[in-house]
This record gives structure tokens, sequence and C-alpha cells, in this order.
């Protein structure tokens, strides 16, 4: 007996998939570690990480905890995800989780992960939050 699936239903499953995964982003992003917000903020940013990893094409890189330099000596505060083009953006100095790059190129993005994600989403009668 052939199995014979639609274009319709492989569509039909692969929406399925990614409600499923932003159902379980969205509790990853809910779970609360009590009374110690540094713990709480690199928990999320990794979870975060995780979605751009899988959204990003690959010749970009994702990285926590980036300073960034840009053409006229000014240093940015501690960036929590920094998303860029390698090539164009050198690290000037890497040791650990030490890292300065030189931002030489325009396309450069970076993410500011909240700790007050729960309210913001409550707020927002968002029906994906439990």
């Amino acid at each position: 007996m052939a199995w014979v699936t639609t274009y319709d239903e492989i569509l039909l499953t692969i929406a399925k998939n990614y409600k499923d995964i932003e159902t379980s982003i969205v509790n990853q992003l809910l779970l609360e570690v009590p009374n110690h917000y540094p713990t709480e903020g690199s928990y999320r940013e990794a979870v975060w990480e995780s979605l751009f990893k899988m959204v990003v094409p690959r010749k970009y890189c994702i990285e926590q905890g980036v300073f960034i330099i840009d053409a006229f000596g000014h240093k940015s505060r501690e960036v929590d995800l920094a998303i860029f083009d390698e090539l164009y953006t050198p690290y000037i100095f890497n040791y650990g989780k030490i890292k300065y790059r030189l931002k030489l190129w325009r396309q450069w993005f970076s993410v500011k992960v909240n700790s007050q994600i729960r309210k913001q989403l409550n707020h927002g009668k968002n029906p994906s939050v439990r």
C-alpha cells in the first residue's frame, strides 16, 4: 500500500510544527528563576539564540555577550545577542566570554532580552501563554 501525502497536507503539517515550536518557546521563556535575574536572563538569551539558529542563515554568526566598537571608536554596552556576518565584523579581542567586535558593515543585528516578558505577553493577551 502506497503512502500518499498531498501538498496541502504537507503544508498543514509544517504549519502545525511551527505552532508547536512557538508554544514550546513561549513556555520556555516564561520559566522563572526566583531572585536571580542574571541566571534568568542568560537562560532566556539561550532560548532566543536557539530560535534564531533555526531561522537565520548559517552564514551569519549568533553570539551572546558581545561589545561592539564602531568606526568612530564608540563602544556599546554589552549586547545580549548579536547576529552578524563574521567576514565583515572581525574580533579585536576574543578571550573566553570577553568579546569585542569591530563593526565595519551595516548589516548588524542586536537583541536585548527583556526580563519582563511575562508581563508583556500577558498584557497583550497572547493565547499561547499558559
